[in-house]
């Protein structure tokens, strides 16, 4: 019947549209002895129906006694163990509830019976006591049980024991860890277009292995962060469990097998460009995957393959062999590049990596023909957030080579490094500030023209034509230096989710020794991002600030894809 008068009422105020009270609910209970709950209160009942007047007198009554029976429980769950909570009421006004609180108990002796077998918050003796953190230890011990591969680990005592006189609880722990499990088999779903091998050995879990909360985890961040897989879960099957052993399984969402990828753009200098990269990873079911990548431009064009396989166990590393021609016009002198070696290629994820290859290379143009051996190293970080255009982080890499002259005897150490900083300004500006150097190092014999630096271009110093800076020879063309080094800073205005206006300018120069160092050129300019439903396009307009007499007025340059 109380039920039934309680429900009749709520709806009736409800259809009528039922106040709440504008002051809250701390401010109708006397002698609350610590602050109010919000979360409690939107769970009770009297703060809805509470009405002036004498018709729904009775059903306010009823729900105040219920709520008093709530506050009552949640002020023991705070440790008032002795708490009790009464209604008062006058006819005509609000109801009010009166607290006897007491004494605030303490936790006096907490029991863990055996030890846990891992670092674990439990509640300290002398602490005041409150349900919720004993309810949080004794989840997570049980969690660091099961954790350590206790899969079946349970409470045999789990109490609360008060004592009157003291106003404290001992709280007993008692667990039963039962069996530890080891891995029977590792088995993959959803495996269609790779070998299920490849997930499991992924995963570097083995059979006999104990099934820890750590292995796991370290399991779905291996197969995760590979390009063959989107994502991953790993859960031990305890049903299919026999004695100690448990089967775990795996279950993936794959990658996409066939990636193609490309960019385009333009350049007063370099005129239209366009460049292209398909990748198969599933040769063999995933245990061989190979590239295709080629690019063409009025002053230059690129080809290449490579093949290359998983390196077991883990599959971040892949071994491979690469076969690439270039040709490219430098500073108004033709150079042909045919190279090919073995490479060794370690993934740290999806955007960086470190390489490190050995090349032959061929080299034509300059008037020169060299043969060279050049083992070096490539290391690429991207630590930018956010998607598309980035608020934050940083980007660079680095790469270094030694050429062994195989047709002659010259030996070289080149180097050249880069890197760019993002920095969100408020929320509607970004600063992307970056540097870059290049050195080429004679430890035999002269540095060939397609060994030098060289500088000027869109990935330079804009403004300035592609290759132009540095020593000029007899013959009006840049000779190319030992040195470049530039830098730049571009500030983007963030007018919305598709514009994005550009403001940049760059410095930069190159030289073949210090005491021939040429003063530093510089540009300004300005430009535009825009979201396009086939990636972001950027057109930049660069001016130089110290013209010589070969620079033209200004630099335009557009790309499709990368735009810093």
């Amino acid at each position: 019947m109380r039920a039934v008068l309680f429900a009749a009422g709520l709806a009736i105020l409800l259809a009528s549209g039922g106040t709440a009270w504008a002051q809250g609910m701390a401010r109708h209970i006397d002698g609350l002895p610590i602050a109010w709950s919000d979360t409690l209160e939107k769970s009770l009942h009297t703060p809805v129906l509470e009405k002036q007047g004498k018709k729904e007198a009775v059903q306010l009554r009823y729900a105040a006694v219920d709520d008093a029976a709530a506050i009552r429980e949640w002020l023991r769950s705070e440790g008032f163990l002795d708490a009790s909570v009464s209604v008062e009421s006058t006819e005509g006004k609000s109801i009010r509830w009166r607290v006897k609180a007491g004494t605030r108990w303490q936790i006096g002796e907490v029991i863990v019976e055996p030890a846990a077998p891992g670092a674990i918050n439990l509640p300290e003796p002398g602490t005041w006591f409150r349900s919720e953190d004993y309810e949080t230890a004794k989840t997570a011990l049980r969690g660091v049980w099961t954790d350590a591969g206790y899969l079946r680990a349970a409470f045999s005592e789990s109490a609360v024991y008060p004592d009157h006189e003291n106003k404290r609880v001992r709280i007993v722990w008692r667990i039963e860890p039962g069996k530890l499990y080891h891995i029977a088999e590792v088995e993959v779903l959803n495996a269609a277009q790779y070998r299920p091998d490849l997930a499991r050995r992924l995963s570097l879990l083995h059979e006999g292995d104990v099934p820890s909360a750590a292995a796991i985890r370290a399991a779905i961040r291996s197969i995760s962060k590979d390009s063959h897989y989107r994502s991953a879960s790993v859960v031990p099957v305890l049903p299919e469990g026999d004695e100690d052993r448990v089967p775990m399984r795996v279950d993936v969402v794959e990658a996409d097998r066939y990636v193609l990828s490309g960019t385009a753009g333009y350049s007063t200098d370099s005129g239209p460009e366009a460049g292209a990269a398909w990748n198969d990873r599933g040769l063999a079911g995933g245990l061989f995957e190979y590239g295709l990548q080629g690019s063409v431009s009025r002053i230059g064009s690129a080809a290449g393959i490579s093949i290359a396989r998983p390196v077991w166990p883990g599959l971040r590393d892949k071994t491979g062999l690469s076969l690439n021609y270039l040709r490219e016009d430098t500073a108004g002198q033709r150079f042909d590049t045919v190279s090919g070696g073995p490479f060794w290629l370690h993934e740290f994820d999806d955007r960086e990596t470190l390489r490190i290859d050995v090349r032959q290379n061929w080299i034509t143009g300059g008037g020169e023909y060299i043969r060279t051996l050049e083992p070096g190293f490539a290391l690429h970080l991207d630590r930018r957030v956010g998607e598309g255009i980035p608020h934050g982080g940083w980007k660079g890499s680095l790469r270094m080579s030694f050429p062994w002259q195989t047709n002659g005897n010259g030996r070289w150490f080149l180097t050249h490094a880069d890197m760019r900083y993002f920095q969100s300004l408020g929320r509607r500006f970004l600063a992307a500030p970056r540097i870059g150097y290049g050195r080429s190092v004679s430890l035999v014999g002269i540095v060939p023209k397609s060994l030098r630096q060289y500088g000027g271009g869109s990935t330079s110093v804009r403004g300035y034509k592609l290759d132009s800076l540095g020593p000029i020879g007899p013959d009006a063309l840049a000779q190319g230096g030992l040195q470049s080094a530039n830098a730049g800073i571009d500030l983007l205005w963030k007018v919305n989710e598709q514009f994005f206006p550009v403001l940049f300018s760059d410095v930069g120069q190159v030289w073949s020794t210090p005491q021939n160092r040429q003063k530093p050129v510089w540009s300004l300019g300005f430009g535009l991002i825009a979201q396009t439903p086939a990636g972001p396009v950027r057109a930049d307009l660069s001016f130089p600030q110290v013209r010589r007499q070969q620079d033209a007025s200004f630099q335009f340059y557009i790309s499709l894809g990368e735009v810093f």
